[in-house]
């Protein structure tokens, strides 16, 4: 019994960690849009009460949360909080479903809220959880990229700019020096200066 109540604490906190990105996400997509967001203004109200209720067990807390995306979108008159609050009032019925059970609440997938609010992948650009495998793959690559660059970096690793800046300071002490005795100078000095580097930065000098 234990266990299983063990368990069930652990999904409660992981599925609460997701309602937690998904409103730090819907609150950035808001925000992106310049609070018009017609069409979906009901609906991120609701899910933004339900999972701040999941996350502080307080509906005070929630409504609030609530009142401060509402105020956040471009409501034109079309209802006053008081409607929103009325409307939105299921969702504490279904945080009481959750608390007895996690899998009874609105375990949303990531795919299924980007294609209901429709985030376009410009957006997804800006959001920490709502995003398809295209830009999470893209965010591993520059993440990838970036610490292979730190460790170049660390390791003294030369860049490209710095090997053509002393290339070219070779040749304007040097300008009839062979190619090949260019890279020997700049190799010794570098560590690293093909013969080919050479020809491409005298080309460029000569465009």
């Amino acid at each position: 019994e234990n266990e299983a109540k063990d368990s069930q604490d652990a999904e409660h906190l992981r599925s609460a960690a997701f309602y937690q990105k998904n409103l730090t996400d819907i609150t950035m997509l808001v925000h992106l849009r310049e609070g018009k967001v017609y069409g979906f203004r009901e609906k991120i109200c609701f899910m933004t009460r339900y999972w701040k209720l999941c996350l502080t067990n307080s509906d005070v807390k929630a409504v609030h949360a609530m009142h401060d995306i509402f105020t956040a979108m471009d409501i034109r008159g079309d209802y006053s909080f008081e409607d929103i609050v009325v409307y939105s009032r299921s969702a504490v019925s279904a945080w009481e479903k959750w608390k007895e059970f996690w899998r009874k609440g609105y375990n949303y997938h990531q795919k299924t809220l980007i294609e209901f609010f429709n985030i376009t992948p410009e957006e997804q650009r800006h959001m920490t959880f709502l995003m398809n495998e295209e830009e999470a793959t893209r965010r591993n690559k520059e993440r990838d990229q970036k610490y292979q660059s730190r460790i170049r970096k660390s390791n003294g690793a030369v860049t490209h700019d710095q090997t053509k800046f002393m290339i070219l300071e070779v040749i304007k002490e040097n300008p009839e020096m062979k190619d090949y005795k260019v890279a020997e100078i700049v190799k010794e000095k570098l560590g690293k200066c093909s013969e080919m580097t050479v020809k491409k930065v005298r080309l460029a000098i000569r465009k």
